[in-house]
């Protein structure tokens, strides 16, 4: 673990450096101090101290000390835009040292810089194949350069598990990188590398394992009294995330909001881990939503806007992570305005209308909008290969999916309709929404057999009762369900007035608008008489202007 004590020594030995480097022997102690400090934190004052060395060097005449420093510069820089070409020239530089070297640990260097920079811009075929063969060049001599091995490791095993899921593997390589870094300087690579065994357990749905390491993680004293700033950013950052997907949102905001409170702290912190920081926004705006803040969620999404903006950040920030954020503020949006019944059309605040418009234009151009839901020309074959060439973000599914929700008539839904939302569903990351659109198809258009079908699979998925954009949706359809089973149950008008107070008190206005409906329409004296045609008349009436839900709600009173 990292001495916090040597390492605030070393940096600040470091940033009061003023003078060029004239000898071997005191670059080489620079040297050892440098790979100390920037294992664990990247910062401008680091780069303009490597950049300054990198000069001085030259003159020094020792190439292996000359490609070290390279290497800690590209590990600063590769992932800002505005550095991306400079990135490329560096490992350029580094191939001709190596030329003359001809060293297998630069080699694999060499070659695990490329790989990053392909995954920065998005090759990951290519990241993957220079991930591989840096790890072939390095394992023979994994005992000779440690070190080296476990940040090759980390990286291919990163990379090659996104692809191919090979579950084994990617948890021992995994769990021993952790080891390796708990027991050396590398802090921060040690949270990395726990964050990514949390995904694959949580991918795997192993509650108990991810609950184990966290434990370990905050339990213990050696970690916790030796974490600088940026690493706890980075823990609570990565432990909220993994909380936000194992649907603990309560748990997710309390440590996104510390992350938060820590990163904004500083804004050069903000902008040396801009990528955390609009991490952190994302995923508590998201959050903030789940739970009803919806007033706190559109301040955040406000917060990420305007930090977007920022000529600094629109330099550097990298193409599909810009994308991803407008998907994801636009999705948080659209969920808000959808729960408060407004029109997300009539946006007023500039920054808002932007994201609309940037999303609309992309979705209008995007197979995945165009063609996925409604298209009845497309067979299963056409469609999953579009989800697996096209939706490389998945926000655009979840995008599309959530305005079907909201917005498409279900009553009209076709055969075809419902057998492309079966195949969407298997390549979301949280396939209850695609359950409940299919849920509400069957019940509005009379299908009650598959709709029961489809609330007996909901009701056996574990629903946290903290999740509300989920949890309404479960609780009305298994109120529908026994309302199916056994419509002269008494007990079911408190039970849909229970859920309506629920839904209202948490801000849903839309959804208690829809349990008050179905209230109504359990209530009404001409329902049994014309059971299913009435269903579908009034199901989902979302999809209608006010007046018309006015006009359904006075017609449901009067009959009472």
């Amino acid at each position: 673990m990292l001495d916090i004590v040597e390492y605030q020594r070393k940096k600040k030995k470091l940033l009061d450096i003023q003078k060029p480097v004239t000898s071997i022997s005191e670059l080489q102690e620079i040297l050892t101090d440098l790979e100390y400090v920037c294992a664990n934190e990247r910062s401008s004052e680091l780069v303009k101290l490597l950049e300054m060395l990198i000069e001085t060097t030259k003159n020094v005449n020792d190439s292996q000390k000359l490609f070290r420093l390279y290497l800690l510069y590209f590990q600063q820089i590769y992932f800002y835009t505005e550095y991306s070409k400079k990135a490329e020239e560096v490992i350029i530089q580094m191939e001709k040292i190596n030329e003359k070297n001809n060293k297998i640990e630069q080699e694999a260097f060499i070659n695990i810089s490329k790989s990053l920079t392909n995954q920065f811009h998005s090759r990951m075929d290519d990241a993957i194949n220079f991930a591989s063969k840096a790890v072939e060049l390095i394992t023979p001599y994994k005992n000779q350069y440690d070190d080296t091995y476990h940040r090759i490791l980390y990286v291919y095993t990163l990379f090659s598990w996104t692809k191919n899921h090979n579950f084994p593997d990617a948890i021992s390589n995994t769990e021993d990188c952790i080891q390796y870094w708990y027991s050396n300087y590398n802090s921060q690579a040690m949270i990395f590398a726990i964050f990514q065994l949390l995904r694959i357990y949580s991918f795997l749905g192993d509650d108990e394992k991810i609950k184990g390491i966290l434990d370990w993680v905050f339990d213990e004293e050696q970690i916790q009294n030796n974490l600088i700033d940026t690493h706890y950013i980075l823990l609570y950052l990565f432990t909220g995330q993994i909380y936000t997907i194992r649907m603990r949102t309560r748990e997710a905001i309390e440590l996104l909001t510390e992350a938060h409170k820590k990163i904004s702290n500083s804004r050069k912190t903000k902008l040396t881990m801009m990528y955390e920081y609009t991490e952190i926004i994302r995923l508590l705006s998201r959050c903030y939503a789940y739970v009803g803040n919806f007033q706190q969620s559109y301040d955040l999404i406000m917060e990420l806007l305007s930090f977007m903006e920022e000529d600094y950040v629109k330099r550097n920030y990298f193409e599909y992570g810009y994308k991803r954020l407008q998907f994801n503020s636009y999705y948080t949006l659209l969920f808000i305005f959808v729960q408060l019944d407004l029109n997300i059309s009539g946006i007023q605040d500039n920054k808002l209308q932007k994201i609309h418009q940037y999303v609309k234009s992309l979705l209008e151009k995007s197979n995945i909008s165009k063609n996925l839901l409604l298209d009845t020309s497309l067979d299963e074959k056409q469609m999953r290969d579009i989800l697996r060439t096209e939706s490389r973000n998945p926000l655009e599914l979840y995008v599309s999916l959530y305005q079907h929700l909201s917005s498409v008539e279900t009553y009209s839904a076709t055969e075809k309709t419902i057998d492309n939302i079966k195949i969407i569903r298997d390549f979301t990351h949280n396939p209850l929404y695609a359950d409940v659109i299919l849920g509400k198809i069957y019940l509005s258009i009379g299908k009650y057999d598959e709709f029961q079908n489809i609330v007996d699979k909901i009701k056996k998925i574990k629903i946290e009762s903290e999740i509300p954009v989920l949890k309404p949706w479960v609780d009305l359809f298994v109120l529908l369900q026994s309302y199916l089973e056994k419509p002269e149950d008494q007990n079911l008008v408190s039970k849909f007035s229970s859920l309506e107070g629920w839904c209202t008190k948490n801000n849903f206005r839309k959804m208690a608008e829809e349990v008050k409906l179905y209230r109504k329409l359990i209530t009404s004296t001409k329902t049994l008489e014309s059971f299913s045609e009435r269903f579908k008349q009034t199901a989902f009436l979302d999809i209608y202007n006010n007046q018309s839900k006015k006009l359904v709600l006075e017609y449901l009173e009067n009959e009472v």
